[in-house]
C-alpha cells in the first residue's frame, strides 16, 4: 500500500544510515567477537528503525525485495523521499 511504502522509505533511511555507521565499525573492530557483538547491535537497531516506522520487518524486506525487481514501485518510492 502506499502507506506503507511511506513507512519504508522512512524506515529505509534510518537503516540506511545504521548500515553505514556500523560498517565504519565493523572496519575498526578488534577481533571477531567484537564483531559479532557489533552486527547483533546494528540488526537489533535496525529492527527497531522499521518498527518505529510503524512496519513489521517481514513487510519491510518484501518491500526492499519488490523493490530490486519492480521499476514502478521504486519510482513510488522515490516520490516518497
Amino acid at each position: 500500500s502506499d502507506d506503507n511504502l511511506k513507512k519504508f522509505v522512512e524506515a529505509d533511511k534510518d537503516v540506511a544510515e545504521l548500515r553505514d555507521e556500523f560498517s565504519e565499525k565493523l572496519g575498526k573492530a578488534e577481533d571477531q567477537e567484537e564483531a559479532q557483538k557489533l552486527q547483533l547491535q546494528a540488526q537489533e537497531k535496525m529492527i527497531e528503525a522499521v518498527q518505529d516506522a510503524d512496519l513489521d520487518v517481514a513487510t519491510y524486506n518484501e518491500i526492499a525485495t519488490r523493490m530490486q525487481t519492480d521499476p514502478e514501485l521504486q519510482q513510488r518510492a522515490e516520490g516518497h523521499r
